[in-house]
């Protein structure tokens, strides 16, 4: 494990444990390796008494997070997001180029170029992962984690881009220093994040992980963006709380943060114990309608959705199996459980499957999925 002995945000030695938990699988998708093979790792999770940010004190290393690659993001809502921040990107990019930073198989470059015509406009990515081009993506790939050596004098650009990377930084004030260092004062970063401090209030699981380190919420970036000398153009909302983007131009003078920490640190920790709370209270309601059922029963999620449940009580002896949609997570096994993964679409014709379903912002995408489209007998356990 890589110890976390500083705060996120302002860098000092303040850290105060609150909440461990325990034996918690370290990889949240999927595995054909046999079950005696998966690590499993306590989830520390510490607060700044300064800043009020909470954040996990111990880290896994990168290659066992990201030993496979499972950012599929799959349905609705994700292309929504990928077609509203193609908008904003265009509206706030410059005319020269854009660099994007950790931008998968290049989706975001594909509906760009779909939409509008650049003429001429570069677009490279920075990717450490062998990827599939999205049809329709153009950019030039660099295969590179952001912060290695890398010449960005021979690329030509004028905006940074980065979509949901902010989030997974194991050091923020490291990567603001990456993305001030490559601009020059007038050239913009654009971005988009999880809004995490509306996914916690709303007990999403995937709110804080192994993957999401620390509490990032506006508070945060917009004292940062301020820091690091970055202009706040422009901050928007999407998908009722699904993501936030931000538009920030580069200047010559950084400016002193302004944040209320101790107002930050009564709420936030005050919004994790819920959070805490929530699970362990939703397992157990759970575990009572499967009791009061004879229904075959199915948890949805091969993702930290279910190992979130079952981690906190969620009894295994009636789950039948794990239901998903990404076809290349089906008749595999999700890690750190012993269920393997088959799609909803098996329910078709089964009397009253009970489904349980937890999925955070995309539970409501996926029960009319299913009640709309396979089975309107199902029984969505939310």
């Amino acid at each position: 494990m890589i110890e976390r002995n500083f705060d996120m945000f302002s860098g000092k030695k303040d850290l105060e444990p609150i909440y461990t938990i325990k034996n918690f699988p370290v990889y949240c998708g999927v595995t054909e390796e046999d079950e005696k093979e998966d690590q499993f790792q306590d989830m520390k999770w510490m607060i700044s008494m300064g800043s009020g940010m909470i954040q996990l004190g111990e880290l896994l290393p990168l290659d066992i997070l990201y030993s496979v690659s499972h950012n599929a993001s799959i349905g609705g809502t994700w292309i929504r997001h990928h077609e509203e921040f193609a908008e904003f990107v265009h509206k706030y990019c410059k005319s020269k180029g854009i660099l994007e930073i950790g931008g998968g198989n290049g989706i975001l470059n594909a509906i760009f170029n779909d939409r509008h015509s650049r003429g001429g406009m570069e677009w490279t990515i920075v990717e450490p992962s062998q990827v599939v081009k999205a049809k329709g993506c153009t950019a030039n790939y660099i295969k590179k984690m952001w912060g290695e050596q890398l010449d960005v004098a021979k690329i030509n650009y004028d905006t940074l881009v980065h979509s949901h990377l902010m989030e997974h930084q194991y050091d923020l004030r490291r990567f603001m220093q990456l993305n001030a260092d490559c601009l020059k004062t007038g050239q913009r970063m654009i971005f988009a994040l999880p809004d995490l401090k509306t996914w916690l209030k709303r007990k999403y699981s995937n709110a804080l992980f192994f993957e999401h380190t620390y509490l990032i919420s506006s508070d945060y970036v917009e004292n940062i963006l301020k820091a690091y000398g970055f202009e706040q153009l422009e901050k928007k909302s999407f998908g009722n709380g699904h993501s936030l983007f931000y538009a920030a131009e580069k200047t010559e003078n950084p400016k002193e943060c302004r944040l209320d920490g101790k107002e930050l640190y009564q709420s936030n920790k005050k919004d994790f114990f819920e959070f805490i709370s929530y699970f362990k209270e939703k397992a157990a309601e759970y575990n009572k309608r499967m009791d009061e059922s004879k229904e075959p029963v199915y948890l949805f999620g091969a993702h930290i959705f279910s190992q979130m449940l079952l981690n906190f009580g969620l009894c295994r002896n009636r789950i039948r199996c794990v239901l998903d949609n990404d076809p290349l997570k089906q008749g595999k096994r999700l890690y750190g459980t012993p269920f393997f993964v088959e799609s909803p679409k098996g329910l078709k014709g089964k009397e009253k499957p009970m489904v349980i379903l937890n999925a955070g912002a995309y539970t409501e995408e996926i029960k009319t999925d299913i009640l709309s489209n396979i089975n309107g007998n199902a029984v969505i356990v939310e």
